[in-house]
């Protein structure tokens, strides 16, 4: 009997239960969630991503499982912990036209911290709940070092991975599966540098004067 052959002899209602079967099989685990525009969260600055997470998304720790979290999965969720925060900032950043990175910051080889980086014109800043800069570092290395002297929580950082989170996999938008395994955490990392405020160009320090008294974003 041939394949065709086979199927014709199945009544109609068969066919229909086999055909939902096999759509239930084909999106177990495959849950799309919906995400927002940057407008309908009233989102036009950098300012505008800390303000809605520091009002909206709680954060959270992860239990026994790391787990990273889609953008559309962490609004659902109203919570997270600092890597779905800093992917939920990174999917925002990127429509306000910024490039956008994970920034793993690590104590003594221990995971420690992840923020957003961001870059726009070969400049660099980081957005975080409660916390940002804006793009006006001319080297990734100058963003590294001011965070981890001025934020570090205890101990400075000493090395840090930077991933680009560029949104072109579906998966980091609307997702419900772990993200972990989309990043390459076995490569050798980046020694965070020193820093000293005169390591800043002139151009660098006019504009964090300016951001500090609220002239730019």
């Amino acid at each position: 009997m041939t394949l065709k052959n086979k199927y014709a002899s199945i009544p109609n209602i068969m066919k229909y239960i086999l055909i939902i079967c096999l759509l239930s099989l084909c999106t177990m685990g495959c849950k799309q969630y919906s995400v927002p525009s940057a407008d309908a969260l009233n989102i036009h600055s950098l300012g505008d991503i800390t303000e809605y997470v520091d009002t909206h998304i709680a954060y959270k720790a992860d239990g026994d499982t790391e787990t990273f979290r889609s953008v559309g999965k962490t609004h659902y969720l109203r919570y997270g912990d600092c890597d779905d925060i800093a992917i939920f900032m990174a999917y925002y950043a990127k429509c306000l036209g910024y490039r956008t990175y994970m920034l793993c910051l690590y104590n003594g080889g221990r995971y420690g911290h992840v923020i957003c980086l961001i870059e726009k014109k070969g400049k660099f800043g980081y957005i975080e709940s409660g916390n940002y800069m804006p793009a006006i570092f001319d080297d990734v290395d100058k963003i590294v070092g001011y965070y981890s002297k001025y934020f570090s929580i205890n101990d400075k950082y000493e090395y840090y991975l930077l991933f680009p989170l560029t949104f072109r996999d579906k998966d980091f938008i609307y997702g419900d599966i772990n993200l972990v395994h989309k990043f390459n955490f076995n490569v050798s990392p980046f020694q965070v540098p020193p820093f000293n405020m005169t390591d800043m160009s002139n151009i660098e320090v006019d504009a964090l004067i300016k951001f500090r008294k609220g002239y730019i974003e």
